[in-house]
């Protein structure tokens, strides 16, 4: 029987369609409305972003994960990929952030992708991340290759396959990004990655039939990808839940973000990023500072 590693990649130049089911009414908290949401896959497969057109020629900067930075229930526009990208234009920055974002991503799914697609493209910085898929992962024997439809990077999966060490789990994500880290390194790319903002206690989380599960499984990825960043001085953490001021009205459910929350979360990853990879003068400084407080304003 033949068989084919998954690639999780969007169609280049399809247009997808995808509204909140009303079923799991209990999963969001009413901020986002029950609607059609659509985004446009560009001509390289990646999440259309606003403004990529005005950034040709622009260093590049991908973002690679789950829905986290996919954004299905967010209008362009709004999305983190597009507030950079504005914030790019605005400042000067000559920055292009790239929306490889792809829903149930595992890290393994996001490797893959990194070194088929990723790395020829020679970005001056990636950005990744997964979650509850992840974590969902390491409480298995199989870990990533666990034989369902979601997780497995296999085309049809093979439910033979076994794994008899649970120790091993966790120590699959460290082999992985060790790989990634070091094919970083080697290339010139900053690696930046993703410890992800949780939905803080609320009224609505107290009937939020998934909530305790998923901050549960939050948790325990995000402790790995802490973890992690400390043993791997190459690797720059952006714990996002420590460095954003979020709100339980800046996510739509327990771990993503609606407008507002991907606003913040875009400043504070732009930020972190462009100092990383330029050397801004003192008027783009100012200009910088301007434009954080206009967009208080606005917000």
């Amino acid at each position: 029987m033949s068989r084919n590693v998954r690639l999780k990649e969007h169609a280049p130049g399809t247009i997808r369609e995808r509204s909140p089911d009303p079923t799991e009414f209990l999963g969001f908290n009413g901020t986002i409305d029950f609607r059609p949401y659509t985004f446009k896959v560009d001509a390289n497969g990646f999440v259309e972003s606003s403004h990529c057109e005005k950034l040709q020629g622009a260093k590049r900067v991908v973002l690679l994960g789950d829905s986290f930075f996919e954004y299905a229930f967010v209008d362009q526009g709004a999305r983190i990929c597009d507030v950079m990208n504005e914030l790019s234009l605005v400042l000067s920055r000559r920055l292009e952030f790239m929306n490889a974002g792809y829903a149930a991503s595992t890290t393994l799914n996001s490797v893959v992708t990194f070194v088929a697609k990723i790395l020829p493209m020679r970005p001056v910085a990636v950005v990744m991340c997964a979650g509850t898929f992840d974590a969902d992962c390491w409480r298995d024997k199989r870990s990533y290759w666990r034989p369902h439809p979601w997780y497995s990077p296999l085309v049809p999966a093979s439910p033979e396959f076994k794994n008899d060490s649970v120790e091993l789990c966790t120590e699959d994500y460290v082999t992985l990004m060790s790989g990634v880290s070091a094919m970083c390194h080697a290339a010139g790319i900053k690696l930046f990655l993703i410890a992800k903002p949780i939905c803080p206690e609320s009224e609505w989380s107290k009937t939020h039939k998934y909530y305790k599960t998923k901050v549960e499984r939050l948790n325990i990825y995000n402790g790995a990808v802490r973890d992690f960043s400390k043993r791997d001085r190459r690797v720059t953490l952006l714990d996002l839940g420590e460095r954003c001021k979020l709100n339980w009205d800046d996510f739509y459910d327990a771990n993503h973000l609606n407008k507002s929350g991907a606003g913040k979360v875009a400043d504070v990853i732009f930020d972190e990023i462009s100092r990383a990879v330029s050397r801004p003068s003192k008027l783009t400084n100012f200009l910088e500072k301007l434009e954080k407080l206009k967009r208080t304003f606005v917000r």
